[in-house]
């Protein structure tokens, strides 16, 4: 019994002192803003198997954001992966994988068009919905090469697809796409972000009847805010830009949405 105690006694110990090891790398991170420090000691710690799993993961997830900001994009993603693995910090370090690819992907020049002949675009869908829906390239109802957005979308927790941009040049003005939906009446909204995380949509979503293609020209000068007090849309400062389905306040089902031309210009 006695042996037993101390055993746990050693590993709180161990414990305390590996979770002071990663507050000091993060105080040497954020406080005296040596980057390179922090993600060195990130990295011995993470190759420590015997730390506890919280603190690894957590130390992961750390030694993969420093190694994103560091422009070492391999490591980042390597200390991701193995943070989504181990289960214990798998949203976090995986949502920050996804803002890696995003950022990674990211609309720079205007006009962009995608026209899915090739594998080629910027389409992402985000994790937090993958049990929503899927993408993937295919051919549509009508013959030609499309990407096939499978969705499923709830009342309260639509699907969507995201795309990402880094200070295009020159800023966008319009955005473009042509779309069919095969089986539901659909609604679609149009939402961006910029760089402060200041959001606008469309002042009413657009509906896109079932079994027919639809191009929709949506402006971006038409966006409003989605808070108050949020100032007017600077398109140069846009981070994201995402395609909301929104069909299912209306309807339930499954649903494929066919979008067979993408542009920005």
């Amino acid at each position: 019994m006695f042996a037993c105690w101390l055993a746990l006694v050693a590993a709180g110990q161990q414990e305390l002192s590996a979770r002071a090891a990663l507050h000091e790398a993060m105080a040497e991170e954020v406080i005296h803003g040596d980057l390179d420090g922090a993600a060195r000691r990130y990295l011995r710690m993470s190759r420590n198997r015997a730390t506890d799993p919280t603190t690894r993961a957590e130390t992961l997830f750390f030694l993969g954001r420093a190694m994103y900001d560091l422009g070492r994009i391999d490591l980042a993603r390597e200390a991701l992966l193995e943070g989504i693995r181990s289960g214990v910090c798998a949203i976090r370090c995986r949502d920050l994988l996804e803002t890696l690819e995003i950022d990674l992907e990211s609309v720079t020049t205007v006009p962009t068009r995608w026209t899915f002949d090739e594998t080629d675009h910027g389409f992402f869908h985000p994790g937090a919905v993958q049990d929503l829906g899927a993408i993937k390239l295919g051919q549509a109802p009508d013959g030609d090469r499309a990407l096939a957005w499978s969705t499923s979308p709830q009342a309260r927790r639509p699907d969507r697809l995201v795309i990402g941009l880094k200070r295009p040049n020159p800023a966008p003005s319009l955005v473009s796409v042509r779309i069919t939906s095969e089986t539901l009446d659909a609604i679609l909204q149009l939402v961006v972000e910029d760089e402060a995380g200041h959001r606008y949509s469309l002042p009413q979503p657009r509906a896109l009847p079932a079994g027919r293609s639809r191009t929709l020209e949506l402006p971006l000068a038409q966006l409003i805010p989605l808070q108050p007090g949020t100032p007017p849309l600077d398109p140069t400062r846009l981070t994201r830009l995402a395609l909301i389905d929104l069909t299912g306040a209306r309807t339930s089902g499954d649903n494929t949405l066919w979008i067979h031309d993408f542009a920005l210009r």
